[in-house]
């Protein structure tokens, strides 16, 4: 009778402690779902769940949700599955690609390890030009036409799949950070028409230079040399121009130039003659739009 007594306490000690058990570990479990919104991870969540089966001695799912708990240990349910697949093609269709620019700031080499699809350049008064139709793996590049002898400030390199989203089909943009300086730019605009006047008589032709902030009180005069190069026009005899600098000083932030149209009688071959004012070497500012064109319209008569 002593013997089944003590047997019969045993089991039941058994009983309570298996039971214990399985409350601690439902409570573990319980709480852990609260607060799977919280950050828990899996492996948390997994190894719950292994002591909750343990402690009702299903011990083969017990190791099967351990093993789980093993192998997403350390990993977050809030962190995306890595992409194997899509990180390997991206390594392999986006090249390594680089811009080398001149000391002087307006041209830039380029280089990648696929053949260049397109060359996007930026320039400092915030225009761009675009190259396409690339073949070879480099190339050298700068402002052209309307964009000559403009200063630099980055540069978009299309090849193979890389990309940047700065507009339709640009590639990966890379900055030219010498060209970060802080200093205005200075341009030239105007695009004037002048008809000749009579026999020695003038027309001015109106061109503005401008800067893209004002010189502040107390700042350093911006300073850039001006001169007009003959196109079909003839200097000294269709036009009348002194080369000097031009100066900005505080407070400033445009200036009027004129180029006088000289009249005559002289028989043209041809009725529209062309000039261009350039501007070129600035003190304390960038260089934007570098020239532009003015025309003279003979009155001649013999058109």
């Amino acid at each position: 009778m002593g013997l089944f007594i003590w047997e019969k306490n045993l089991d039941m000690e058994r009983i309570i402690r298996k039971t214990g058990t399985l409350i601690a570990a439902t409570a573990l479990l319980v709480c852990v779902n609260a607060n799977a919104g919280e950050g828990t991870s899996k492996a948390e969540k997994y190894y719950a769940k292994a002591a909750q089966y343990e402690a009702m001695g299903d011990f083969a799912k017990a190791d099967k949700y351990r093993a789980k708990g093993d192998r997403y240990s350390g990993e977050s349910t809030n962190q995306p599955k890595p992409e194997k697949h899509a990180d390997a093609h991206r390594d392999s269709c986006w090249p390594e690609v680089g811009a080398d620019f001149s000391g002087d700031g307006y041209s830039v080499d380029v280089s990648s390890e696929k053949d260049l699809s397109n060359i996007v350049l930026l320039f400092s008064d915030g225009s761009t030009q675009r190259y396409e139709d690339l073949e070879g793996l480099s190339g050298t590049f700068s402002g052209s036409d309307a964009n000559t002898g403009k200063f630099l400030t980055g540069v978009w390199i299309k090849s193979g799949c890389n990309h940047s989203g700065d507009g339709p089909g640009y590639g990966e943009f890379i900055e030219y950070t010498q060209a970060t300086t802080g200093l205005p730019v200075v341009s030239i605009s105007g695009a004037p028409v002048t008809v000749e006047s009579g026999v020695g008589m003038f027309t001015e032709a109106m061109f503005t230079i401008s800067l893209s902030e004002m010189v502040p009180p107390g700042g350093d005069p911006v300073t850039v040399n001006m001169e007009v190069v003959d196109g079909t026009a003839v200097f000294d005899e269709d036009y009348i121009s002194d080369e000097f600098p031009i100066v900005f000083y505080p407070g400033q932030l445009s200036l009027d130039i004129s180029v006088l149209i000289v009249g005559d009688s002289v028989y043209e071959e041809q009725q529209y003659e062309t000039y261009t004012v350039e501007i070129s070497n600035p003190v304390n500012a960038l260089l934007g739009q570098s020239s532009a064109t003015g025309t003279i319209i003979d009155d001649d008569g013999d058109f």
